[in-house]
């Protein structure tokens, strides 16, 4: 067990991902697992391979392995699902798919998101280096002279960046709660917040279409039933508030409401995404339809993501501009009172 938990953090997702290709390859070219897991002694760390053939010779399941070294959650569904229904290769290629995807999107979704906070951050460092280490010594070459600066317009851009960065903490806090705190009550009201309001329900509505979605197609790609398949996204879910939706959808489909109705009286899906899923339901190609979906969705989130990052990208860049002008022409008002002495 303490072997298990120091192998903890080695199995980040993208050492899973890689392992889970890797291995799949060689049991597709005709390996058994003793064998695989030989070789790859060569490609990982050799006690997290040799921790993963003493949980296989003690005869434990691969699944088991697996969880035993901390793989995600999904990924362990998938295999196991697989293994059980004796096709353990197809269960390690998709959860090899499965991994590669969720890691492409979250290396993404960083990628975007690094450029814009480095660059605000930046802003603030400067502004606060310029206010605390050159405004200083510019004031006190000024009084020599008997010269008094004007350091108001750089007082006011730095209260603007203030309240902005402020602005900006707020949402990462109600993010943060939103995310990982599960008070029922705090998560009816952030629910009610998010969906309620026109602009913010548009938006909402086309992120938790996408994520529930692709979530609900790792499960149905395990060959669970559709009713099933929900009950077990709520299960591995570890959003508090998708674990609430789900419960509701769930808590509707016992009181004898049909699937079909529940996501069409639902407010939190695009009438696209409800339309997608009354026509999957008619002709029960629910699978077929969430893979079209899931890849034309992503290519919209991906273009709308795009744009927003240009225009923030171009907000910043003006206001840094902005800002340098600012105080070169606080910087002036001083030198001009100097010239008038001279």
């Amino acid at each position: 067990m303490s072997t298990s938990r120091q192998l903890n953090h080695y199995w980040t997702l993208p050492t899973q991902q890689k392992f889970l290709s890797r291995f799949s390859q060689l049991l597709e070219q005709g390996f058994s697992i003793a064998q695989a897991l030989d070789v790859m002694t060569s490609l990982f760390k050799k006690e997290a391979i040799d921790f993963m053939l003493n949980c296989c010779a003690s005869g434990q399941s691969f699944a088991t392995t697996l969880e035993a070294c901390h793989f995600e959650k999904r990924i362990v569904y998938i295999v196991r699902c697989s293994e059980e229904a004796g096709s353990l290769l197809q269960g390690l290629q998709k959860s090899a798919q499965y991994s590669d995807y969720h890691l492409q999107s979250k290396t993404e979704l960083n990628k975007k998101l690094r450029y814009p906070v480095s660059l605000f951050a930046l802003i603030i460092v400067i502004l606060a280096s310029v206010y605390f280490f050159f405004f200083p010594q510019l004031d006190s070459f000024y009084n020599s002279f008997n010269i008094e600066g004007d350091q108001s317009l750089l007082n006011s851009i730095l209260l603007i960046l203030g309240i902005v960065l402020a602005f900006f903490v707020l949402i990462g806090c109600f993010s943060f709660l939103t995310l990982k705190w599960h008070g029922k009550r705090f998560q009816m009201k952030m629910k009610y917040f998010l969906f309620h309001y026109p602009l913010l329900r548009q938006l909402f509505q086309k992120v938790f279409s996408y994520y529930f979605s692709s979530q609900w197609l790792v499960f149905l790609n395990c060959g669970l039933p559709l009713k099933e398949s929900l009950l077990m996204m709520r299960n591995f879910e570890t959003i508090p508030m998708i674990q609430l939706i789900i419960y509701e959808f769930q808590t509707q489909l016992e009181a004898g409401v049909s699937l079909e109705d529940v996501f069409h009286q639902s407010p939190y899906f695009t009438p696209y995404f409800k339309l997608i899923m009354k026509h999957a339901l008619q002709i029960g190609q629910v699978h077929t339809e969430l893979g079209y979906y899931t890849k034309s969705e992503l290519q919209m989130l991906t273009t709308m993501l795009n744009n927003t990052f240009k225009i923030i990208q171009f907000t910043f860049l003006m206001l840094i501009g902005f800002i340098i002008i600012l105080i070169y022409l606080s910087l002036l008002q001083p030198v001009f009172q100097m010239a008038q002495l001279i």
